[in-house]
């Protein structure tokens, strides 16, 4: 993502860890990190404050995405410990341990141990789309749209293992007409290769 001018905001709704910057250009003064890396004209600077890729948190609200956009952009929005969802539902319940492990085996299959002591709703900050897929202890589960564009998944109370996978519905229409067009193709040689075949020679009267 580009940011002209990232605020701690940014920062936590997207889960940014670092940020690469040119040379001589000071970070926002709402930004404080290190500098971890130096090459060229640019410099990484990993960030202090950053939120997790997963965090679960006790209290959401049901909206629409217009309302959706309004509530996490509002400064008092606080993504670490609330989220707003399309279709979720609401739920307030009381402040509890929780915790979140994320792991990427690819950047289109992860997965996140999750434990807690109340229901609640786990936010995984990577973008939305329909592709996406979630089981929960290994049953499917609703992926809901999460802080307006990221992902959601609603989690009973205890320790439970959510995990997301990404399957893109253009590549099973492909490989269907694939399949279509080379059935048609193999069709039409058999019929080609039997119009082709040789009759014998008719017997003498």
């Amino acid at each position: 993502s580009v940011l002209q001018d990232p605020s701690m905001r940014d920062v936590r709704l997207l889960g940014i860890g670092f940020i690469v910057s040119p040379r001589g250009i000071a970070l926002p003064d709402a930004l404080t990190g290190t500098v971890v890396a130096r090459e060229g004209g640019f410099v990484l600077t990993r960030l202090d404050g950053g939120q997790s890729r997963a965090v679960v948190v006790p209290r959401w609200r049901s909206m629409d995405a217009d309302r959706a956009l309004a509530a996490v952009l509002d400064p008092a929005f606080r993504p670490d410990q609330e989220a707003v969802v399309e279709g979720g539902g609401d739920r307030n319940a009381p402040g509890a341990a929780r915790a979140a492990i994320y792991r990427e085996a690819t950047p289109e299959d992860v997965t996140v141990r999750v434990a807690s002591t109340t229901d609640a709703l786990l936010v995984v900050r990577n973008a939305w789309d329909v592709g996406w897929h979630a089981t929960l202890d290994g049953e499917p589960v609703e992926v809901l749209r999460a802080d307006y564009l990221m992902q959601g998944v609603r989690v009973p109370a205890g320790d439970h293992v959510v995990r997301l996978i990404y399957r893109d519905p253009t590549i099973g229409r492909g490989l269907a007409v694939s399949a279509a067009v080379w059935l048609g193709l193999l069709g039409a040689w058999v019929r080609r290769r039997g119009r082709a075949t040789p009759r014998p020679p008719a017997p003498p009267p």
